[in-house]
């Protein structure tokens, strides 16, 4: 039988992979929504919660690139959330 303990910067790791995941799948949900919307009010909310999900896009690249000068830091999982985060919004 084979063991397998998940480490803290696997868990952390995955954890952000969700996150972008989840920002990602927000972003392409705001977007469909500015394009069929006709009310500038809601318009304005919704760029401004996209404004909100870039903000937190570009912290996690800086969190990323801060975790690779840790001496625990597992480069190939920091490598795989660090391509996630270049695709993007949408």
């Amino acid at each position: 039988m084979q063991t397998y303990t998940i480490t803290r910067s696997e868990s952390v790791i995955g954890s952000l992979c969700r996150e972008v995941e989840s920002i990602r799948c927000r972003g392409r949900s705001i977007s469909n929504s500015i394009l069929n919307s006709k009310d500038g009010i809601l318009i304005s909310r919704l760029n401004s919660e996209f404004k909100l999900l870039q903000k937190r896009r570009f912290e996690l690249i800086n969190s990323v690139n801060k975790l690779r000068h840790s001496e625990l830091s597992d480069n190939l999982s920091l490598d795989f959330l660090n391509e996630i985060l270049k695709r993007g919004l949408i």
